[in-house]
C-alpha cells in the first residue's frame, strides 16, 4: 500500500505541538492552554515547562461599614480675664498751706503758731518735725 501525501496527515496531537521556549511569543489561544506555572517540591525550579502565569487574584469586594466616631468633647467656655480689685488710693498729697513767719534770728525763724524752724543756710530751715521749709519774705512754705 501506499503511504498518504504529506499534506494529508492528521494535525498533530496536542503534545505534539512544537512549544517555543519562551512562552510569551505563542499565540494567546495556546498560551492559554499551557498549565499555571507552579514550583517543583524541591522548590528550586519550576514543576512544568513551557508554562503560564496564574492569573491576577481579584480583590475581595469590600463591604460598606459605617464609621463609629466618638463626639468630640465639648469645648469649655473661656473665663473672662477679671482684674483683681485696686487698692485704695492714698490719699491725694496737699501741699500745706505757707504759714506767716513772725520773727527771725541768726539761729532760724518762729511761725505765727510760736514753733521754731531752724536756719538751715539762706533762706532754707528745718522744722521741730525734721521738714524742709523756704523761707519766702515773711511766709514759710514747708514740704
Amino acid at each position: 500500500m501506499a503511504s498518504a501525501p504529506a499534506a494529508q496527515t492528521a494535525p498533530p496531537a496536542r503534545h505534539d505541538i512544537a512549544i517555543p521556549a519562551d512562552a510569551s511569543q505563542l499565540p494567546l489561544d495556546q498560551y492559554a492552554r499551557l498549565p499555571v506555572c507552579t514550583l517543583s517540591a524541591d522548590g528550586k525550579h519550576l514543576a512544568v515547562e513551557p508554562c503560564r502565569t496564574a492569573p491576577t487574584r481579584q480583590p475581595k469586594a469590600r463591604r460598606a461599614v459605617t464609621a463609629i466616631l466618638p463626639a468630640m468633647p465639648a469645648r469649655p467656655v473661656p473665663r473672662t480675664a477679671v482684674a483683681p480689685p485696686l487698692p485704695p488710693s492714698p490719699p491725694l498729697h496737699e501741699t500745706p498751706r505757707p504759714t506767716p513767719v513772725t520773727t527771725c534770728d541768726a539761729g532760724g525763724c518762729y511761725d505765727a503758731a510760736g514753733v521754731r524752724h531752724t536756719g538751715a543756710g539762706g533762706n532754707t530751715t528745718i522744722s521741730p518735725t525734721g521738714q524742709l521749709c523756704l523761707r519766702d519774705g515773711v511766709w514759710l512754705q514747708c514740704q
